[in-house]
């Protein structure tokens, strides 16, 4: 199961709003209730994957990690993680310039995110200027994403994945410290 929550709620454009708290506000409910009706489904299901944009400040809620955190308990399986960078999935505004958003992908199927691994990083030296960005488009997956995420499933579900796996364990229920390891910044301490 895939779990794909809309980010508003938690992005700092919202600070360019008169009415930023009740926003604020309105759309992290929104979200929550989203998470709340999730997780029954989630936690009958045999792994799950996750995504929100990499500066989305709901990464810094302490309400997410004991929700991730719960799910990776309840399954038995460790949370890892990669970044994924719209530029490197040829996402690009009308003149061909790339968008510099960039996703953090948790699953807890390696494949998926061994297929998702290559797009973390970034190779160009500039990005669209904000405003240039029409972000309702960013809110749908690309196709490159969508192929590669696919690709990783079918070999999660035949049990054909690869024999060594890229990407970060984020978090393991095993682990004597339970701190939830969500900082992209300090992915290189954590490799898999």
């Amino acid at each position: 199961a895939h779990v794909s929550a809309p980010c508003t709620g938690g992005s700092n454009l919202l600070n360019l709003s008169d009415n930023r708290e009740e926003l604020k506000e309105k759309h992290r409910a929104i979200f929550y209730e989203i998470l709340d009706a999730s997780m029954p489904s989630l936690k009958e299901s045999d792994g799950f994957s996750w995504e929100l944009p990499v500066r989305c400040n709901y990464w810094k809620d302490s309400a997410l990690h004991v929700y991730l955190k719960s799910l990776s308990s309840h399954l038995g399986l460790p949370i890892l993680g990669t970044l994924v960078k719209s530029c490197a999935l040829k996402v690009c505004v009308s003149n061909g310039v790339p968008v510099g958003k960039t996703f953090l992908f948790l699953s807890t199927c390696p494949s998926i995110i061994t297929e998702l691994f290559r797009f973390r990083e970034c190779n160009h030296s500039h990005h669209a200027a904000l405003s240039q960005v029409k972000w309702k488009r960013t809110e749908c997956y690309p196709e490159l994403l969508c192929d590669s995420y696919a690709k990783g499933l079918f070999k999660h579900c035949s049990n054909s994945a690869d024999s060594v796996n890229k990407g970060f364990q984020l978090y393991n229920p095993t682990w004597s410290n339970k701190m939830f390891l969500y900082n992209p910044h300090k992915f290189q301490q954590f490799p898999l």
